[in-house]
């Protein structure tokens, strides 16, 4: 743990947390403080990838710094505290040995900077890419902003009923009441809260396991499915929230933490950095995988097991 930020990232994450603090619980970062691994509670910046010890304000930096990253899987690590996946190849910079020219510019020199990307790893970077769509999803601060944002406009909202039916000045009546519940009610329906904890490890390889069957399947129906793996990760979350079942045959189940959680697919748009544009068409594909010409369903997605 660094007890000053050693980063910018690091600097405004501090700052941010700050802000979501009272002022009687300001407090100067605590120097002598030693984070215990399973004694203190941290609050996680998605968008820096700093961990701020809420008792001592000292920061973990996420990320290629990760010093406290374990093995998650076979290719993947996994910080602790964050849980952010880390690791990965990084660029390489090189300068070329010296060349002389031939002919009129014989005596000329020339020194060549070239970047080299090594190849990535495809599956690291697609579990990478699809961890961190449903970070946004379920557990980013952008998604915490907005759920409250919501209850601040219901709030307002309800305010106004009030005023109309001059609460404040004459007895509140059953039927006011009624009308005032009916209005929060309709705006709270479709709020849900972000979910409390980190995205399981379980539940990413579920995601990255079905996208890649359902591309499988679809070549060897010829249906492939055109759009990149955020627009596939978006259209199965929007089916986990409801489930599949055409005729009455479940197709695809489900998933009750995911339905609990999730906004309804109107509201991804919100998010910053997500490109929903290719999201309900790509649902429609896979419904067409996932059933026959007439309707029957082909075959069954695999059934989510929630970890122990």
């Amino acid at each position: 743990m660094d007890v000053v930020p050693l980063t910018q990232a690091a600097a405004f994450a501090v700052r941010e947390y700050c802000r979501t603090l009272k002022a009687t619980e300001l407090t100067a970062p605590d120097a002598t403080h030693r984070c215990v691994s399973g004694g203190c509670s941290y609050w996680i910046s998605v968008k820096h990838k700093v961990a701020v010890c809420k008792e001592s304000k000292q920061t973990h930096r996420c990320g290629e710094a990760c010093d406290l990253a374990v093995r998650a899987s076979d290719t993947t690590r996994a910080c602790p505290l964050t849980g952010f996946e880390v690791g990965g190849v990084e660029s390489v910079l090189y300068v070329s040995a010296k060349r002389n020219y031939v002919g009129a510019r014989a005596n000329a020199q020339h020194w060549a900077t070239k970047q080299i990307t090594p190849k990535k790893n495809v599956k690291v970077h697609q579990r990478q890419m699809v961890r961190g769509v449903l970070c946004r999803l379920f557990t980013s601060d952008e998604r915490r902003e907005i759920t409250t944002n919501a209850y601040a406009r219901t709030r307002v909202q309800a305010m106004k009923v009030a005023k109309r039916l001059k609460v404040a000045k004459e007895p509140l009546s059953l039927k006011k009441y009624k009308e005032i519940r009916k209005v929060y009610e309709e705006a709270t329906t479709s709020l849900r809260e972000p979910l409390p904890y980190t995205i399981p490890n379980a539940f990413v390889t579920y995601v990255v396991d079905g996208i890649n069957l359902l591309r499988k399947e679809g070549a060897l129906r010829k249906l492939p499915l055109k759009v990149g793996d955020q627009s596939v990760t978006l259209a199965l979350i929007q089916l986990f929230t409801t489930g599949f079942s055409p005729k009455g045959v479940e197709i695809i189940e489900r998933i009750e933490f995911v339905a609990k959680h999730m906004y309804k697919a109107s509201m991804f748009a919100q998010l910053a950095n997500v490109r929903c544009r290719g999201q309900t068409i790509c649902a429609r594909q896979i419904c067409r995988i996932l059933v026959t010409a007439t309707g029957d369903g082909a075959w069954r997605f695999p059934k989510y097991i929630k970890p122990a």
